[in-house]
C-alpha cells in the first residue's frame, strides 16, 4: 500500500510543479530575455537587436 501512495505522489509531482511555475510566471514575468528564460525564434531575435 505504501508503494502505491508513493507512486501517486510521484505522478502528481510534475503537474503540480508545472502549475506552480505557471502561476509564478503569470505574476512575475521576466523583464528581459536572458540565458535562463529564453525563447529563440526569428521574431524575438529581431526584437532584441532593436
Amino acid at each position: 500500500m505504501g508503494f502505491w501512495i508513493f507512486m501517486l505522489i510521484m505522478d502528481l509531482l510534475l503537474p503540480f510543479t508545472m502549475i506552480g511555475f505557471g502561476r509564478y510566471f503569470m505574476k512575475n514575468a521576466p523583464k528581459e530575455i536572458n540565458s535562463v528564460f529564453v525563447e529563440l525564434n526569428p521574431k524575438s531575435i529581431r526584437a532584441q537587436r532593436r
